[in-house]
């Protein structure tokens, strides 16, 4: 007897009972494979082939070119338009797409061409509700794998076609929607880049690419200890007892937020230096985001403590820290820490001495420009802030219509 399935969000005039199905059932499974790399005069030209990497958050992959022979077609790696994709082995297991033309795929990929009961769009989203669940099957071992037995045994609830159409395209319009903000907050990003790379002297130039109007003129330099003090206050007193960190994405958060558990140990904190607002903090560990290790300004409005591991300094007032703080999001400085230090014993983590990095030249304009170049880069950075934000919002939104416009399945899939 079929179990009475319906979600808790509808459209007006469907209230039909979901039927319950494999996903097998209801559409062809294809698993592809790598092809074989051939002259396309022999073979008759090249398609799109996509693999885990072509598919992003983005609803539609964007995939490359490689030649593929007709004898692909024969191997069953063909996938048509509209057709979803689900990654069922590697790191990026459960990653789902869709194809706007035929593609063909590579092994890790299965292609899910829905048959006469689905709709394409529809299909997708179906695929995205039930991603957390399949994935789940994968295990945990060193390549998680959903094998295509397995998958094609999965349960989906489905209602009629005229209820996936409406559903299908409500989520079209959504995807499209993150889209264009993905694109516009992704344009934001390029932009900022871009003028912290022209705003700031290259190596061996005294002035930068991009100047506003009314400057002219050769910059100055300082050195960094002309500017800022070491910071060396410990929390003895122990009156600090919100411990920060620094990181490369984020800047300096608390530890709890970064950790969901402070880190640092309770009696450890005393010898910790102590972070006031305002306060710059560059921390050795070397990332892909990072390569001699990040250095932010502490933007929280609350003082906090810091391991020793770290480098605390406070600016003075011959230097604007808004401009000190996106001069350190450029990458100019990376080239004197890299001909002065090294990544030491540790290959996590860069090593300088503070007697050479308080060294470090700083380019120096007058209080004026600093604060022009500042506040350019501050707006930008708060619309990318909201750019952000809506975004994310967005996609709550979606995460919320798929558990509310979708029936979970009663029964676990066959493993």
């Amino acid at each position: 007897m079929m179990q009475e399935m319906k979600p808790e969000l509808r459209f007006e005039g469907f209230d039909d009972t979901w039927e319950q199905r494999k996903l097998g059932e209801l559409a062809t499974i294809v698993t592809g494979s790598t092809p074989p790399t051939a002259d396309a005069e022999n073979y008759g030209g090249s398609f799109p082939f996509v693999s885990p990497a072509d598919i992003s958050e983005s609803r539609f992959v964007s995939s490359t070119q490689t030649t593929l022979s007709e004898k692909g077609f024969g191997l069953g790696r063909f996938v048509p338009a509209q057709a979803s994709l689900f990654v069922c082995i590697g790191s990026s297991v459960g990653k789902v797409g869709q194809v706007r033309e035929g593609v063909v795929t590579n092994q890790q990929i299965n292609a899910v061409i829905p048959g006469i009961e689905l709709t394409a769009d529809f299909t997708y989203s179906l695929l995205e509700h039930c991603s957390p669940r399949v994935k789940a099957q994968a295990g945990t071992q060193a390549v998680p794998i959903v094998n295509k037995a397995s998958f094609a045994d999965t349960d989906v609830a489905i209602p009629s076609l005229g209820e996936q159409a409406r559903i299908g395209s409500t989520l079209t319009q959504l995807d499209n929607l993150i889209t264009l903000h993905q694109r516009e907050y992704d344009k934001l990003l390029t932009t900022k880049q871009s003028l912290l790379q022209k705003m700031f002297p290259k190596a061996g130039e005294t002035e930068p690419e991009l100047r506003f109007d009314g400057f002219e003129g050769p910059w100055g330099s300082k050195k960094l200890g002309e500017l800022v003090t070491k910071v060396t206050q410990k929390n003895r007193d122990m009156a600090v007892t919100e411990t920060f960190t620094n990181s490369a994405e984020f800047g300096i958060v608390s530890q709890l937020d970064f950790f969901d558990h402070d880190v640092a140990r309770e009696e450890s904190i005393g010898g910790y230096f102590v972070v006031q607002p305002e306060d710059f903090v560059y921390n050795p560990r070397i990332s892909s985001m990072a390569p001699v290790g990040p250095i932010n300004r502490n933007r929280l409005g609350r003082a906090g403590v810091m391991s020793p591991l770290y480098t605390v300094f406070r600016p003075g007032d011959a230097i604007y820290n808004a401009y000190l703080e996106h001069f350190f999001e450029a990458s100019g400085w990376h080239d004197y820490m890299q001909l002065n230090g090294n990544s030491g014993a540790r290959s996590d983590r860069f090593s300088i001495s503070d007697s050479v990095f308080f060294e470090m030249p700083i380019p120096y304009p007058s209080i004026a420009e600093q604060t022009e170049i500042a506040n350019v880069l501050e707006r930008l950075g708060n619309l990318i802030s909201l750019r952000a934000q809506e975004l994310e919002k967005l996609k709550q939104i979606k995460s919320g219509l798929l558990q509310r416009m979708f029936v979970c399945s009663s029964r676990r899939s066959a493993s």
